[in-house]
């Protein structure tokens, strides 16, 4: 995820790090790492005055990002869901 140069930037910076020392890797990985994921889903119940974050993933890296039936999915994906619910961006 590019986080901006600026005071603004270096502070998201700051909380994902933070965030990330919260994250079960193996957990979501492994959730992520089956061979069937149409059932799988990611909560993306944002409040209605989140904030825009802007990330590039590649769509065929599986099970970190990946697209199906037109949705991004996938342990990165989620990830970058839990960190903006979470700090209610």
């Amino acid at each position: 995820m590019p986080i901006q140069k600026n005071e603004e930037g270096k502070k998201l910076r700051e909380e994902f790090n933070e965030f990330l020392k919260s994250v079960n890797f193996k957990e979501l990985y492994d959730k992520w790492k089956v061979s069937q994921t149409s059932g799988l889903t990611i909560d993306k119940a944002l409040d209605q005055n989140a904030k825009l974050i802007n990330a590039a993933f590649l769509i065929d890296l599986k099970p970190m990002c990946f697209q199906e039936n037109k949705e991004m999915k996938g342990a990165e994906i989620e990830l970058l869901y839990k960190f903006a619910k979470e700090k209610k961006l």
